[in-house]
């Protein structure tokens, strides 16, 4: 084989190649190229930056730590207001019948008056069982008859209509008694009315 059909044989087999080489190239990955879809990228900070996303953080915290407070303090005031609210409901609830006492203590007085007055026998053992039982259903509600004969005047408990001389020690002690005076679950319902030793 001469020189020149040799170079021509060399010449069909690049050209063969060429193809198969630059299809090869074209698969294999370069340096150029990344070997996946998500390249990684590098982010630069700068000290600015740095300093401004702390302040940031900072103030996010100061704002997260007053909404905190914020929350706890609306949470106490719930809670207080709650308490509050359950007792003024247990309060009403105790004194609901506080209006209709007022009304049934003209006919205790009247009770009173009338087994002050009356004689003996059946009918006023008859009306001061009435009372006693009467009295003991008002007592289980919460009512408390004030002591008022011969006690200190109490202005807070007692209603002076009248002064009346007596002996020395008599002085400022209720001498006579009008009208009962009561407490209802230890608060006044009405003031006696009495006469004090002058």
């Amino acid at each position: 084989m001469s020189k020149k059909e040799h170079e021509v044989i060399n010449d069909n087999q690049q050209a063969k190649n060429e193809p198969a080489a630059a299809e090869a190239a074209a698969q294999q990955p370069t340096e150029a190229q990344p070997q996946n879809d998500e390249a990684e990228q590098t982010v630069t900070i700068t000290q600015e930056d740095m300093s401004n996303l702390v302040g940031a953080l900072k103030k996010l915290m100061e704002e997260k730590e007053e909404l905190e407070q914020a929350k706890t303090r609306l949470q106490a005031d719930f809670d207080n207001f709650r308490r509050r609210t359950r007792a003024e409901k247990e309060e009403q609830t105790k004194f609901a019948n506080r209006d209709l006492l007022l009304t049934l203590l003209p006919v205790v007085d009247n009770f009173e008056r009338a087994l002050a007055g009356a004689e003996g026998g059946a009918f006023k053992d008859g009306v001061e069982m009435i009372y006693r039982q009467m009295f003991a259903a008002l007592t289980a509600c919460g009512l408390e008859k004030i002591a008022a004969l011969d006690e200190d005047f109490d202005p807070e408990l007692h209603e002076a209509i009248g002064q009346t001389a007596g002996d020395p020690e008599q002085k400022g002690k209720v001498v006579a008694e009008i009208a009962a005076g009561y407490l209802y679950h230890g608060k006044l319902l009405r003031a006696a009315m009495v006469q004090v030793g002058a």
